[in-house]
């Protein structure tokens, strides 16, 4: 009789909670409220994520029952339906690039550049806008929700550049590109020089300082001897032994 261990790796748990927080069906964002967003997006200068802006994109859009689309008027709810129409148009757009013939040959630092490239430049002229925001995302109460739509735009990235790690890779890999996107909006949103030109060169030099932390950090972290081996390694014998379904008997 001998036993034989599953070693399907572990789906990490991130990925789990994304599925029940996040809602990434492209079918429930409609047209109608894209039209609103884009429209309010104009006079959030002026008025602020307010209930103000809302109603002139609404007397400019001439939609018929626009309340019921938005039937609040929580400001973190304008926001969240900016971020979301904008997370739809780069999911497009990556989709595009994906379905490029070259993208394949490409190196995965180049994708990576890409990917936040194409997550920020659509919005270059609405930066004073999205100024306006950041008051409202950065409130304590907004910090779960605001970490895991960090996560999404993260993980839509490595994905898109071919990444498949489940195992502590992952984690890491969406650390160090947070490392790097971060930084890059700030530095995007103040940014005057021509079609954000500054802006680009800085995520080069962040791209390439994560990419020397990476690997000055890579080798103690993977040794057989490290917290984070030992803790993998306890985790595969505690799914191994106890969850149901990983041991199975061949005789």
């Amino acid at each position: 009789m001998h036993k034989v261990i599953d070693k399907t790796p572990i789906k990490p748990i991130v990925v789990r909670l994304m599925s029940f927080i996040l809602d990434d069906d492209d079918n429930t964002f409609f047209p109608e409220k894209a039209q609103l967003i884009h429209a309010m997006l104009t006079y959030v200068s002026d008025h602020g994520w307010d209930i103000k802006a809302l109603q002139h994109s609404i007397s400019d859009c001439k939609i018929v029952g626009a309340k019921l689309i938005f039937p609040t008027t929580r400001t973190y709810d304008y926001v969240c339906a900016a971020y979301s129409l904008a997370e739809h148009q780069f999911k497009q757009d990556l989709q595009i690039m994906v379905n490029d013939k070259g993208w394949d040959k490409l190196p995965i630092r180049q994708k990576i550049v890409l990917g936040v490239r194409k997550r920020l430049e659509p919005w270059n002229d609405y930066r004073r806008t999205l100024r306006h925001a950041l008051p409202i995302i950065v409130q304590p109460q907004h910090f779960f929700h605001m970490t895991l739509c960090l996560y999404e735009t993260l993980d839509k990235i490595w994905r898109t550049a071919g990444d498949t790690s489940i195992d502590h890779n992952f984690y890491t890999k969406r650390i160090m590109l947070a490392i790097v996107y971060m930084p890059t909006i700030v530095f995007w949103l103040k940014d005057n020089s021509s079609e954000c030109s500054k802006t680009w060169l800085f995520l080069d030099r962040q791209t390439d300082n994560a990419l020397k932390l990476g690997r000055r950090i890579s080798k103690p972290l993977m040794s057989k001897n490290s917290p984070l081996a030992r803790w993998h390694a306890r985790v595969a014998m505690m799914r191994a032994t106890f969850i149901k379904g990983s041991m199975s008997t061949k005789l």
